[in-house]
């Protein structure tokens, strides 16, 4: 008690370990301002335990917060900083380190962030090589392979121009048609002596000929009938 007539409660707030008001009428007791976090007659004893509030980690009594493992935060370890921040991954339980998707890395002197893609180009294949952007295969958009690692053949035997079957290769056909070769059966084999009278095979079909101008011989004919009439 203070003042000249010991009437008026000297003590403050600190007496309640600030966690609560001093009674003026006795200057003994305590009423705490969240009861369910300090409690005590000194509003200095931690209601809360380690199963009951912590996410992980265990109560600090002194603080009634939770101290935390690796690299959790929060008063109730629940946060990690790492989550946002690790790129292509993901952070590890102990929130001390990022887990990197596959092919990723983290970049050297550039914190935990998984930014950087390890993956070689012998992942593809059939000429395909890492993006680096993605870190995932390119495949050479004009040999016909596709997927995740250029093993897939998009084409099918229209490749080959309705005259074969599309190899294994994906990039070569049988041809079934014995007038015409090439990778997609698309170059005409006829022996020049196809044609009569100085023709050649028309290479557009295979099956005519293209006759010498003004000749006057006709293609159907393989250039062998005269189309000029009497």
């Amino acid at each position: 008690w203070g003042t000249g007539d010991c009437t008026k409660c000297g003590r403050d707030n600190s007496y309640c370990n600030w966690q609560g008001v001093v009674s003026s009428s006795d200057c003994t007791t305590c009423t705490c301002n969240n009861p369910s976090v300090w409690g005590g007659s000194n509003c200095n004893v931690c209601q809360r335990t380690t199963a009951g509030y912590c996410t992980r980690g265990t109560i600090n009594p002194n603080t009634c917060n939770c101290n935390c493992p690796g690299g959790w935060t929060g008063s109730k370890c629940d946060s990690c900083p790492l989550t946002n921040n690790c790129g292509n991954g993901v952070p590890n339980s102990d929130c001390t380190s990022c887990i990197c998707n596959e092919g990723y890395a983290a970049t050297p002197n550039a914190g935990p962030a998984c930014t950087s893609c390890i993956r070689p180009d012998t992942d593809c294949s059939n000429d395909g090589f890492i993006n680096t952007d993605t870190c995932s295969c390119q495949c050479d958009p004009s040999s016909g392979w596709t997927g995740p690692a250029c093993t897939t053949c998009s084409w099918d035997n229209s490749a080959c121009n309705g005259r074969g079957t599309l190899n294994s290769d994906c990039k070569t056909c049988t041809c079934t048609n014995a007038d015409w070769t090439g990778d997609l059966c698309d170059q005409c084999s006829v022996d020049p002596d196809f044609c009569s009278n100085g023709g050649t095979p028309n290479t557009e079909d295979c099956t005519t000929c293209i006759c010498p101008d003004g000749s006057g011989w006709t293609a159907a004919s393989k250039c062998s009938q005269c189309g000029i009439t009497q």
